[in-house]
């Protein structure tokens, strides 16, 4: 007997919705429903549908292929908590570690709860492949890869709470979910031996434990692409120098399985450490992009979720002037010299300290000869007249004496500056002299194409909220002007491109405020404040 039930579902949304939508349209088309296999089952609580996303034309996590560079992949190492992404290069010699180019690695810090659900679970690996197929597709990689037997790796030791936080049946899940993705993307997922990964990867690369293990990995499959059949590479001496003092490696360590072996006999420290957020910090309270040990962390789902994601900050080597420049002041290239050591990428307590020293010193050197030049004191005016005064000195030869001190050290000091400018000028009148026709000067002003530009794009920007034709640009010496009916007193923007640091002044408060743009198309960030100031003139 076959009896006929009607299930009332809620509306499902996002992309389950869509999913389900596109089933159910071409299950109900004859023509169509012979292509797709689709099951289900039903529970008390659950409905579950199996069917391959590949049927889906129109499926929602489709993507247009990459067009794969060749001796490129990326690599993913699973660990309890944490699963490290690597994009690796690799095109002279695939066998060899010094020639793998790590192009880019990311952490993720699961922090799964030990009763996650399910869902939870799922949800928290979805995040994952997201993360590792669009930085696939960045790179350009054709092929992700993955170490053999996730299903059966385990921590070595007898930690319970450790092993549960990404069980077998968690691993299993995400490789199957990440293939499943990946094909979607036009991607392979391929898997290799891992053996040997976390010690040669934490010897040969600069990243976290996970990350520098994942590089290896992502190695290996581009020696499997290669159609070569040695996995582990040739052990090289410069990566394992820095375990011993002298630099030398031992005759007896021919592999890296001995290497391995030697390691943990010695019980040496060679894992890289992961970056973590400060104690007390917990993931939900991760809002936006924070910075933590040179690694900028952001939440790896929605608020409220599970996991987040350390991505290395590149170095900027211009901080020390961009600090300068917000306080609306340029250091000059001796002082950038001297700040240019508290960067990130240079850091260096001992280098900082003995700078600091030196320069209090320095600065308190410069005082003291500042005061002795002005007003010599009367020991410093008996120690020169010591060695050029012969008789008594008297009061009245002391100050004689001291007008006499005050004069040449301020001759010592000018006479080298005017016979420089003497010798300057002298040069620039033969370059005069030999000059026969006129040259034409060049304008004081000149207004450059970055600075049209950025004029055309605040003028777009306000187009909708006053006429364009009374935007006017007016170029000066410092800055290029944007003026309201071409007045001084109805300022809209001024643009400052003419330093190496450049920055924009709005005009939507009392006084100017300038804002560092690194690129033109910056500008458009500050559309909201340039169309209220706009509005302060559309009546007048």
């Amino acid at each position: 007997m076959t009896r006929t039930a009607a299930l009332h579902l809620a509306r499902m949304t996002g992309n389950r919705g869509i999913i389900m939508r596109q089933l159910t349209a071409i299950c109900a088309q004859k023509d169509e429903a012979d292509r797709i296999n689709v099951t289900f089952s039903i529970s008390d609580t659950h409905v579950s549908v199996t069917f391959d996303p590949t049927d889906l034309p129109n499926h929602p996590q489709r993507r247009r292929p990459v067009v794969p560079i060749k001796g490129r992949c990326l690599g993913i190492d699973l660990n309890p908590n944490w699963i490290g992404l690597a994009a690796a290069s690799n095109t002279e010699d695939q066998g060899s570690v010094g020639k793998t180019r790590l192009l880019e690695h990311a952490l993720v810090k699961l922090d799964m709860p030990k009763n996650a659900s399910a869902e939870l679970v799922r949800e928290t690996l979805a995040a994952v492949c997201d993360r590792a197929i669009s930085m696939a597709r960045k790179h350009r990689c054709g092929t992700i890869v993955l170490e053999k037997g996730l299903g059966t790796l385990r921590s070595s030791g007898k930690n319970r709470t450790l092993n549960r936080l990404l069980n077998c049946w968690a691993r299993t899940v995400f490789v199957q979910m990440l293939q499943r993705r990946a094909r979607l993307a036009g991607i392979d997922v391929l898997e290799v031996w891992a053996g040997y990964s976390s010690t040669i990867g934490n010897l040969a690369y600069e990243a976290p434990d996970a990350c520098a293990s994942a590089t290896e990995i992502a190695r290996r499959g581009i020696v499997r692409l290669a159609g070569m059949k040695d996995v582990l590479p040739a052990l090289e001496e410069g990566c394992v120098s820095r375990l011993w003092k002298n630099g030398k490696v031992p005759a007896e360590l021919g592999s890296w399985q001995d290497v391995h072996r030697t390691i943990k006999a010695a019980k040496i420290g060679y894992r890289r450490p992961h970056p973590d957020v400060p104690l007390g910090a917990r993931g939900s309270d991760v809002h936006g992009t924070h910075m933590f040990c040179g690694h900028a962390v952001v939440r790896l789902a929605r608020r409220q979720r599970p996991g987040l994601l350390f991505r290395l900050t590149p170095a900027r080597p211009d901080a020390a002037v961009r600090i300068f420049a917000q306080c609306g002041r340029v250091p000059s290239p001796a002082l950038h010299t001297k700040i240019r050591i508290a960067e990130k990428a240079s850091f260096d307590v001992s280098a900082i300290l003995a700078t600091a020293e030196r320069l209090k010193y320095t600065s308190g050197v410069k005082q003291v000869i500042s005061k002795l030049i002005e007003e010599p004191s009367e020991d410093f005016v008996r120690l020169v007249a010591g060695s050029v005064y012969e008789g008594r000195i008297t009061a009245q030869v002391k100050k004689m004496l001291t007008g006499v001190v005050r004069t040449a050290f301020r001759d010592v000091i000018m006479v080298p500056v005017k016979n420089r400018l003497s010798s300057a000028l002298a040069d620039t009148e033969e370059v005069i002299e030999k000059i026969d026709e006129p040259v034409e000067e060049e304008p004081e002003v000149v207004t450059t194409e970055e600075e049209r530009e950025g004029y055309m794009i605040v003028k777009a920007i306000v187009r909708d909220t006053i006429s364009s034709k009374r935007v006017v640009m007016r170029d000066q010496k410092s800055y290029c002007g944007i003026l309201i009916d071409n007045n001084n007193r109805k300022p809209l923007a001024r643009l400052h491109f003419n330093r190496s640091v450049k920055y924009i002044g709005l005009f939507d408060g009392e006084s100017e405020e300038r804002l560092i743009i690194d690129s033109l198309d910056q500008i458009y960030d500050h559309s909201d404040r340039l169309r209220v100031t706009a509005k302060k003139y559309f009546a007048e």
